[in-house]
């Protein structure tokens, strides 16, 4: 009887006539022949339908119930192989006298493809595979990592290893027969892989499934995961106050110069120049009776408001010269709070001269001053021609 068993070590009688291989690999055959007769053999032919004629003659007295390999006998048997073959060999054992016996037996080597893909994704719930490979977030915080390989190949693939750059091993030799066309994830295999970020990273994860040395496939895939400057609130405000005549409207000015009694408004407008948001307000003004406090109001960033805007009419009669200062707060809470003041200034205009008209002069025209006098030089010499005449009687 004739066995023939095919492995991919040499100098050994394999005990498989199927195996896996890929393209390229060198296997070696074994041929072993066992005597059922009852007389023996000493002269032997091996052929084989692939490799052709192995040996014609060999000497070997292969006695009744007795078995010899080609190992046995020193003998490498070797191919390299491309495709998928399968090879019959036949084994003829003879004598001198014309005695003769023959057996056969065929060994298959598969050609087989493994490959496999790989993705990594990234987020910050346990448990499930995120859907991105790419992420955001502040630092500190903890991400969750998930890894999922599929099998693209045509042959099944039952060990694993899975390293990361920045992870370092997380598993070695893990089972599971990972069959041409299925996937399968850590989430899958009950594995939570963490981090907490501090800076930005990227990492590349390189999964390796594998039969044996000989039949294995690897893949990479890469995840990063953003970690945004974390910029601390300022806040800042600008504050301008103007005044004018016009109600409802800013003026363009924070002086001016009215007559006595003129109704004059004031407009005040804070300005963020900041970074954060401000959604409360207090407002002062002594002088104007102002006192607001908790208004609210989204001011963001580069944005403006005023108290015309807020519907506030803030009016004084012009009694005398009034220079008043307005102090605006913005604030989030007692920790993200500014404070600007501005100031505006109302004049009172000085009176023009006083002029008479009616004493023969144009109206306007004739001085107060000269018209006085001439009135005491009248009365002087009036007085003089009274005391003449009582003195002549």
């Amino acid at each position: 009887s004739l066995s023939k068993t095919v492995g991919t070590a040499a100098g050994v009688c394999a005990t498989t006539d199927m195996i896996d291989v890929v393209a390229g690999t060198d296997v070696y055959y074994c041929y072993t022949v066992t005597n059922t007769g009852d007389v023996t053999l000493p002269m032997h032919d091996l052929t084989d339908s692939e490799l052709g004629d192995i040996f014609t003659g060999f000497a070997y007295n292969l006695m009744p119930g007795e078995s010899v390999s080609t190992v046995d006998a020193g003998l490498t048997i070797s191919a390299t192989i491309m495709a998928t073959t399968m090879n019959t060999a036949t084994w003829t054992a003879y004598d001198s006298a014309g005695l003769t016996a023959s057996a056969e037996a065929s060994a298959t080597v598969n050609v087989v493809n493994p490959a496999i893909s790989v993705a990594k994704t990234v987020g910050t719930a346990a448990g499930v595979c995120a859907t991105e490979s790419a992420i955001t977030v502040e630092p500190g915080t903890d991400v969750y990592y998930c890894y999922t390989v599929t099998n693209t190949g045509d042959v099944t693939l039952p060990w694993h290893d899975l390293t990361d750059s920045e992870l370092g091993d997380i598993f070695m030799g893990f089972a599971y027969d990972l069959m041409p066309g299925a996937s399968v994830s850590t989430v899958d295999a009950g594995l939570e892989i963490s981090a907490n970020i501090m800076v930005t990273t990227t990492n590349v994860a390189t999964w390796t499934a594998y039969v044996d040395d000989m039949i294995t496939a690897w893949a990479e895939a890469t995840a990063t995961v953003n970690v945004e400057e974390v910029v601390p609130p300022m806040p800042s405000i600008t504050l301008s106050k103007t005044v004018g005549t016009e109600a409802g409207v800013c003026a363009d000015t924070s002086m001016i110069t009215v007559p006595l009694n003129t109704m004059v408004y004031y407009c005040i407008t804070v300005t963020n120049t900041g970074n954060v948001t401000l959604p409360l307000h207090d407002v002062s003004d002594p002088t104007l009776g102002v006192d607001l406090t908790g208004v609210a109001y989204d001011l963001e960033p580069g944005a403006s408001a005023s108290t015309v805007d807020l519907g506030l009419d803030l009016s004084a009669m012009a009694m005398e010269d009034t220079t008043n200062v307005a102090t605006w707060t913005a604030y989030v809470d007692d920790s993200i709070t500014a404070t600007a003041s501005a100031t505006a200034m109302v004049m009172i205009e000085e009176p023009t001269d006083v002029s008479l008209s009616g004493f023969g002069g144009d109206a306007g025209t004739t001085s107060f001053l000269p018209l006085l006098l001439a009135a005491l030089a009248a009365l002087v010499v009036g007085a003089y021609q009274v005391v003449r005449r009582r003195q002549q009687i």
